[in-house]
């Protein structure tokens, strides 16, 4: 892949969790790219699936979750680190500044360190969980059924570790979506708390929890950008960007990356957000509803499109169906088929109305009772 242009205000930085407790050791179970725009303030995340066959420089093709732990038993110069960075690189045509490995035990401690993480959950989640983490996974008998509801739930580290691992009932893209929202959290509530601040104490208690080519001095320049932040938007290479394969010799299933449809998302990870442009006002999405916890879980879905949503609460229930006015000047169409398919409709379903008192947003929803917030399989948009 001919590498991407990387502006000079991006840094990208790739997260790498373990599947096993500590950072050393084991195979990578989630990739995520995270790419800042210091100049936009601006926060874009990638999800790479496990299961992405890669040509591995100076190995062979295999998935890409084996090419850390084949780099550090390897001699490849620089080791894990580098060959991971080299292969996102030569496979995504994405440059990768510095990478960050977390194994089970350092997520839920900086989960837990943070204080826990609200988590806007769309969508249930059930999968097998250990009575008590403390427990032995080996044992059967230490697994019991679970079931996540939507709804807004705070989770601390082993929650949090749970949610983000997930695969029963589901599929590694809305893992990866799963695992975005996680670290979205994680920012937002580190914007909030004092842990920005803390960083330098952390240090070394943390050390062995990471794995990181990122020095000190680097984590603080980037870590001040961090409060600044005024969008976090989310890439999933799915669809046309991704075909499955079934390899001739193992019948194992892989994902192959589908470069021309895959390209554009990939461009989209250090380009700045059609949404966030500093010389446009945010387009902002007012929502009428008297369901504030309802409210909260479209609101999700708002800001994972790169919307600003705010609440018109009204006493009484709204409609049976959704309806969407736009009250905008000239702009109608330039983000209206993304507003539409959020709440399942088409954008010729949306109705212009002229500007009155009262609406604040570009786009006004009178939400309907029957609304489904669960989005599992919504697309890309550009």
């Amino acid at each position: 892949m001919a590498p991407l242009e990387k502006p000079d205000e991006v840094t990208n930085i790739l997260f790498l969790g373990n599947d096993v407790r500590w950072a050393q050791g084991g195979r990578t179970d989630s990739m995520i790219l995270l790419s800042l725009n210091r100049k936009s303030k601006e926060v874009n995340l990638l999800s790479i699936p496990r299961d992405l066959y890669v040509v591995i420089p100076g190995w062979k093709m295999d998935r890409i979750n084996l090419v850390l732990p084949h780099g550090h038993g390897s001699d490849y110069p620089g080791g894990g680190g580098a060959l991971v960075k080299d292969t996102v690189l030569y496979n995504l045509g994405v440059p990768v500044d510095y990478y960050v490995r977390i194994g089970f035990s350092g997520f839920k401690e900086m989960v837990d360190r943070l204080g826990g993480v609200e988590i806007v959950v769309n969508c249930p989640v059930e999968d097998w969980r250990l009575r008590d983490p403390d427990l032995d996974p080996e044992i059967k008998e230490n697994w019991i059924p679970f079931s996540l509801e939507p709804g807004v739930q705070k989770m601390d580290g082993d929650l949090a570790l749970w949610y983000v691992r997930s695969r029963r009932n589901s599929n590694d893209i809305d893992r990866g979506r799963r695992q975005q929202k996680m670290l979205r959290a994680m920012l937002l509530q580190a914007q909030s708390g004092p842990i920005l601040a803390e960083i330098p104490l952390l240090w070394n208690s943390f050390a062995e929890m990471f794995e990181t080519d990122i020095s000190l001095a680097d984590i603080l320049e980037l870590a001040a950008f961090f409060p600044e932040i005024n969008e976090v938007d989310h890439i999933l290479l799915k669809g046309d960007a991704l075909r499955p394969w079934t390899l001739p010799y193992s019948g194992e299933a892989v994902q192959l990356l589908e470069r021309d449809a895959a390209t554009p998302l990939l461009r989209q990870l250090m380009a700045e957000s059609a949404l966030n442009d500093v010389d446009r006002a945010p387009v902002k999405v007012e929502v009428e509803t008297n369901d504030p916890i309802l409210y909260q879980q479209v609101a999700d879905n708002l800001l994972w499109y790169g919307f600003q949503p705010s609440l018109r609460y009204r006493e009484s229930p709204g409609p049976a169906l959704t309806t969407i006015e736009f009250n905008g000047e000239n702009t109608k169409g330039a983000f209206t088929r993304r507003v539409a398919a959020i709440f399942r409709q088409e954008a010729d379903d949306i109705v212009f109305v002229e500007e009155r008192d009262g609406i604040k947003g570009a786009y006004h929803v009178d939400l309907g009772s029957g609304y489904n917030p669960c989005l599992q399989y919504l697309g890309n948009f550009p």
